[in-house]
């Protein structure tokens, strides 16, 4: 058994169903303008999903989240607080608008921006937050919105991770001022090709900025390159259409991945050197990475890699990477999100994984920390 992120898997199921679609619509079509409408016909599912008016297709979950901020008029010498834990690209997309981030601590119960280390870095220059629902795990919400009011700041969810999650019974992505999601090959709700975002809104008139932003070249192309950035055009009609099936199976989604969840926090539950991360009170999520802190990690790792398992690595914390050393504002040891990523290991997860699959990973940790000298071992927190 070889067990990787199978991101294609659910594709080998609905593909018949995506070819149906592309047949329909090229029967009827009558040229770019009904590709357009295509787009704004997903754009409008999206929105209703989620719970927002609007929506708006980009080519990626970054330059949704750069083309968000964009728009709120973030730039030169202002400071964006992100979490400490989370993709580079979220730094990358704030540096991009010329804005400096600012990094904040994440919480031990749920990996995500401490809301306590948020407060404590807002100054006069700070213009948003955004926080990160790291592993689809909701943050705190209701105390990051207070805040935000209180200090007249906007709310920017970079949901890349987020889909189908929700907190007190909202879904994510549809509290902050605009939101970013990502449609690549790792996410619950993805694109075949791998490639495309979505931002989510209630504001009309952020449409027809998004529009303006996202055909202009006005945008510093350095900045671009430095973000790793393409313009941003549309993603293909192909892809809309695997995303617009997708949403259409969104409770199927959602159903195996529950059921995989619950067989990890069942198995691993009391394995006594292992953390992991049950969904906070008044939550839900959609994950497709079953994150775990693990004692001995790089061992258990390469076990795991001996067996055809194939386990990630948490993010590197952006104050670790060099490559952002100068461009990053951190005036305190962040010190829960270092210690994260010491332990931090991501276990396969994906729509439709056999339940046999997630006990042979769950039996191989199990066997891993049978050994003798492993067994005194404690959990990492």
């Amino acid at each position: 058994m070889k067990l990787l992120h199978d991101c294609n898997r659910i594709n080998r199921i609905l593909y018949k169903e995506y070819i149906k679609e592309l047949l329909e619509f090229l029967k009827s079509t009558g040229g770019i303008n009904d590709i357009e409408n295509y787009i704004k016909l997903l754009q409008s599912e999206y929105a209703k999903y989620i719970g927002t008016n609007h929506a708006f297709i980009t080519n990626s979950g970054t330059s949704a989240l750069q083309l968000s901020l964009l728009v709120l008029g973030v730039g030169k010498g202002d400071n964006v607080i992100i979490p400490d834990m989370t993709s580079k690209a979220t730094a990358l997309a704030v540096l991009s608008t010329g804005a400096n981030p600012v990094l904040a601590d994440i919480k031990k119960s749920d990996l995500t921006i401490d809301e306590k280390d948020v407060e404590k870095k807002i100054d006069k220059k700070t213009k948003a937050i955004v926080p990160v629902h790291l592993f689809c795990q909701s943050c705190e919400m209701d105390t990051l919105m207070e805040m935000a009011e209180k200090y007249n700041l906007y709310i920017v969810e970079d949901a890349c991770q987020g889909h189908g999650g929700t907190y007190k019974k909202k879904m994510l992505g549809s509290f902050g001022e605009l939101n970013a999601f990502s449609f690549n090959y790792y996410k619950s709700i993805s694109t075949f090709g791998g490639s495309g975002g979505i931002i989510t809104f209630n504001n009309a008139s952020y449409y027809e900025k998004l529009e303006t932003l996202s055909k202009s070249d006005s945008i510093n192309p350095i900045e671009l390159l430095r973000a790793n950035f393409r313009r941003f055009e549309h993603i293909s009609l192909f892809d809309a259409i695997t995303v617009r099936i997708k949403l259409k199976h969104a409770n199927l989604i959602k159903k195996s991945l529950d059921s995989i969840k619950k067989i990890y926090e069942n198995e691993l539950n009391e394995v006594n050197q292992i953390n992991i991360f049950k969904d906070v009170y008044g939550t839900t999520s959609m994950r497709t990475i079953y994150a775990i802190l693990a004692a001995k990690k790089d061992l258990l790792k390469n076990f795991l890699l001996r067996n055809s398992v194939m386990a990630e690595d948490f993010y590197i914390p952006i104050s670790m990477l060099d490559m952002l050393e100068k461009s990053i504002v951190s005036n305190t040891k962040l010190k829960v999100s270092n210690e994260a990523y010491s332990f931090g290991l991501q276990l396969p997860m994906f729509p439709l994984m056999k339940k046999e699959e997630v006990y042979y990973i769950t039996d191989l940790i199990k066997k891993f920390y049978s050994v003798s000298r492993l067994k005194s071992l404690k959990k990492p927190w």
